[in-house]
């Protein structure tokens, strides 16, 4: 969301975009913090090199807290240089589990491609395979990328045009207004079997559109239907990414099913009571984005 997005959001989310399957997520790049506390203290966490952590990590604390430990006053970030070249292939599939399987079997090779993204958001499965690097190394991952899809039956690969409009899935789906958006954190192997699952959970109750980060594990659905049957198809989505060893929340809630849906993170997770304890620490008396995380801490 580069028109909308701020430094501060990015970091109290610890939001990730396409390229997260080879440059990682913000707690990979965040070196160093200045955090003001409830009580108006200032403290300092990491620094202005990479290897300067003793004792407890407290950037990867504060990234994705959403607010609730303190208020992120200065970050100082790893940087590196922009690549010499990016381009992208787009591969359709008869579906998109076909798509997926080929993202995944792409992302277990040592290709490292800068991004491997599969969707059907215009009602026809795809992946999209980006290479950033010298002119070469993007030459040979778009190859062999072109043949993993082919083998994996594709039937067509053709250049994209516009790379950032092909790697637009995810964003194109978060930004939709209709119904809820349920993100999924999976094993990479389990993905496949996800998006056949959240078709047959939605069925004829729900409409299911699907993005999948093949080379990260962060599979997200947008669902439309009326509100019953939005909250029973989330809830079972939920239970099919905990059953495949994963997990899942609502990422985004249209403001006319916020009531009916409830709570968007499924209750309390495992270990929940540290989370609530660290709340304590820093927070004693909620002052600090009070019920927007977890548990409503």
């Amino acid at each position: 969301h580069r028109e909308r997005a701020t430094v501060g959001g990015l970091m109290a989310t610890n939001a990730s975009g396409p390229r997260r399957a080879k440059y990682g997520t913000l707690r990979d790049l965040v070196i160093g913090t200045r955090v003001a506390l409830v009580d108006g203290s200032i403290t300092r966490a990491g620094g202005k090199v990479v290897k300067n952590v003793a004792g407890y990590d407290l950037n990867k604390l504060y990234l994705g807290s959403l607010g609730t430990l303190g208020v992120i006053v200065e970050a100082t970030f790893k940087v590196l240089p922009l690549p010499a070249r990016e381009a992208a292939i787009v591969a359709a599939f008869p579906s998109l589990r076909a798509a997926t399987e080929a993202g995944v079997a792409l992302a277990r090779t040592s290709l490292r491609p800068a991004a491997v993204e599969a969707h059907d958001l215009d009602r026809t499965a795809r992946l999209v395979v980006a290479a950033d690097g010298d002119a070469a190394a993007v030459q040979r991952v778009l190859s062999d990328a072109a043949r993993i899809a082919s083998e994996h039956g594709a039937t067509s690969v053709e250049p994209a045009s516009d790379l950032e409009s092909a790697l637009s899935s995810s964003r194109r789906l978060v930004e939709s207004a209709d119904g809820v958006v349920l993100r999924a954190s999976l094993p990479l192997a389990a993905q496949a079997a996800f998006v056949d699952e959240v078709r047959r959970i939605a069925g004829d109750r729900a409409m299911a559109t699907i993005a999948v980060h093949a080379a990260s594990g962060i599979v997200r659905t947008r669902l439309t239907g009326d509100s019953d049957a939005l909250r029973q198809a989330s809830l079972d989505v939920f239970a099919m990414a905990k059953t495949l060893e994963g997990d899942a929340w609502l990422e985004h809630v249209a403001e006319a099913l916020r009531e009916a849906i409830g709570d968007v993170w499924f209750g309390e997770p495992p270990g929940f009571f540290l989370m609530h304890r660290i709340k304590q620490e820093f927070d004693p008396r909620g002052t600090l984005n009070p019920g927007r995380f977890v548990g409503g801490i």
